[in-house]
């Protein structure tokens, strides 16, 4: 499994409430026929900071590059953009071990 995620430091909480709007309206659509999108999460955090995070989980590396090369990626980075205070930072990563003893990385 790769996931995929975007983070983007937002002007305000207004920022972020429309950047939410806009990844729903703009975003799903294109997420909901992506092929080998297992799930996607978009993340709204204020404290110090503003941030919006996505975070897209791919059943393949060969999912992700596609998604990456089609339309979407550009979509979902364009819709956290006009909200941010720079750049939208973007990375993958392959997931290890996905099938191991849960229990073993909860916090009590």
């Amino acid at each position: 499994m790769i996931v995929q995620m975007l983070i983007a430091e937002l002007r305000d909480r207004y920022a972020l409430a429309e950047c939410l709007q806009a990844y729903t309206e703009h975003v799903v659509p294109l997420l909901a026929k992506a092929q080998g999108l297992r799930a996607a999460y978009l993340i709204g955090e204020e404290g110090d900071s503003t941030l919006a995070i996505a975070t897209l989980l791919w059943t393949s590396r060969e999912a992700a590059v596609v998604w990456l090369n089609s339309g979407g990626h550009k979509a979902l980075v364009g819709t956290f953009h006009p909200y941010s205070r720079g750049g939208v930072i973007f990375k993958f990563f392959r997931v290890e071990h996905e099938h191991e003893n849960v229990q073993r990385h909860l916090l009590n």
